[in-house]
């Protein structure tokens, strides 16, 4: 029985971890965002209800939900880092002109 509580206290520490994670890199982009070009806007939209999605699914504590805000993150962190590296161009391009 006592492993169990360890097992579920330890889910309980990394959901809420990852919950912590998930929300912080959602609002740095979100601050970003009004510098992005349309293509990161139109997969922000579609990346932002899988991200309430997973936010949601952290509620149940389960080991698949540990698993949907792991790829939740993982795919966040994908986004930012595109959208960081496609700013980036854009300003060396504007400093080029």
């Amino acid at each position: 029985m006592k492993a169990t509580s360890e097992t579920t206290a330890e889910i309980k520490t990394h959901v809420a971890t990852t919950l912590q994670l998930l929300r912080q890199l959602r609002d740095e982009v979100r601050v970003e965002l009004h510098l992005a070009g349309m293509e990161a806007r139109t997969r922000w939209e579609a990346l932002e209800p899988k991200l309430a999605k997973a936010e949601q699914a952290g509620q149940k504590l389960t080991e698949t939900t540990k698993q949907q805000l792991h790829d939740a993150v993982e795919e966040l962190k994908a986004f930012k880092a595109s959208f960081v590296k496609q700013l980036r161009e854009a300003k060396q391009a504007n400093k080029q002109s």
